[in-house]
């Protein structure tokens, strides 16, 4: 709070060089936190807003009269200013936008209740409701139920329902792609005037679908058990049928799919025919710490044949590495030339 408190003041001191920008963003930090902000602050940059409102973009425009909805729903003044701008430029903002617009209106004591009507009949007709995303229905939906409870809209009661009743059938057509909370939201919304039909009825619908979610996430977890107990089952038997213990380096089964690490012993079953690859820097450390290693050994290590390698120089069959071949899964990198 100390942190706010201090911006606040910095920011009071500072109103006069501030953008519209600024100023949105400002306003709806402190709406979206839930700071306690000073009425003062809010008030002063309120005043320096409505003085050239039609300089805002339509997304500033859009935050700062969700923030004063929000922080001082009794500035009036402002928020039917800031209406009145919304409704002369609606051919800007897009139909999310609006239908937030709707939600943050709909609480409001607005001496002109034309404006927020406006706007409503915008979002609502057949061209422009269908190009509304789910969270932007819910919203709607919202408003338009909350403003059928606020006195100041009262007269418009019947205008409202079937407003509602619109909205809800275009949101029956996107239920299967709500998540679980927006659909939470949306049964909320509905709670409050359920005597309509069609309010009812998105409620059935809302909750048929909540029980379909519900079946296909228990097949889902039994699918998943399943497939679990069937790995446990191949993995005590063996990757492939193969014995548990031919795996991770045991070579005591010749059926081993990992291959243990080249010893003394395992030099003279080598295949006899040997290319020679000059080793990287990286490779040092690998062939230095095999046993019996010196610094007089020649800095190249017989790599089979097999790898497909493009040396042309083969070992003589009788030849016996000095130091140990690499593994045969050590995948070196392909060189164009050789010593």
């Amino acid at each position: 709070p100390e942190l706010f408190s201090q911006f606040s003041t910095q920011c009071i001191l500072r109103c006069e060089h501030l953008t519209p920008q600024s100023i949105s963003n400002i306003l709806w930090s402190f709406a979206k936190l839930q700071v306690p902000a000073s009425e003062e602050l809010f008030t002063m940059l309120l005043e320096k807003a409505m003085k050239n409102l039609n300089e805002y973009k339509p997304e500033e425009l859009s935050a700062l009269a969700w923030s004063a909805a929000q922080q001082c729903p009794e500035n009036t003044a402002f928020l039917d200013k800031a209406a009145a701008t919304c409704v002369e430029r609606l051919s800007e903002f897009k139909s999310n936008a609006i239908a937030n617009f709707v939600k943050a209106f709909s609480t409001i004591k607005v001496k002109e209740t034309e404006h927020f009507m406006v706007m409503l009949r915008h979002i609502t007709d057949p061209q422009n409701l269908p190009l509304l995303m789910p969270p932007a229905i819910s919203s709607l939906l919202r408003g338009v139920i909350m403003a059928m409870l606020n006195a100041a809209y009262v007269q418009h009661r019947e205008e409202f329902e079937a407003s509602v009743c619109t909205i809800c059938r275009q949101a029956e057509t996107c239920i299967e792609q709500m998540r679980p909370a927006l659909m939470q939201d949306m049964v909320v919304s509905l709670r409050m005037c359920q005597d309509i039909e069609c309010c009812s009825h998105l409620l059935n619908v809302i909750s048929s679908e909540r029980s379909r979610c519900k079946v296909g996430r228990k097949a889902a977890l039994r699918s998943s058990a399943s497939m679990s107990t069937t790995d446990e089952d191949v993995s005590a038997s063996g990757l492939g049928g193969l014995a548990a213990d031919s795996c991770a380096g045991n070579t005591s089964s010749s059926k081993s799919i990992v291959g243990a690490p080249f010893g003394p012993e395992d030099a003279k079953s080598t295949p006899s025919h040997f290319e020679k690859v000059q080793l990287l820097s990286s490779d040092l450390p690998q062939v230095m710490s095999f046993p019996g290693f010196s610094s007089s050994m020649p800095l190249t290590v017989p790599l089979p044949a097999s790898v497909c390698s493009t040396a042309c120089d083969s070992v003589s069959p009788n030849f016996m590495p000095q130091s140990m071949p690499l593994p045969s899964e050590r995948m070196l990198p392909s060189f164009s030339k050789f010593d």
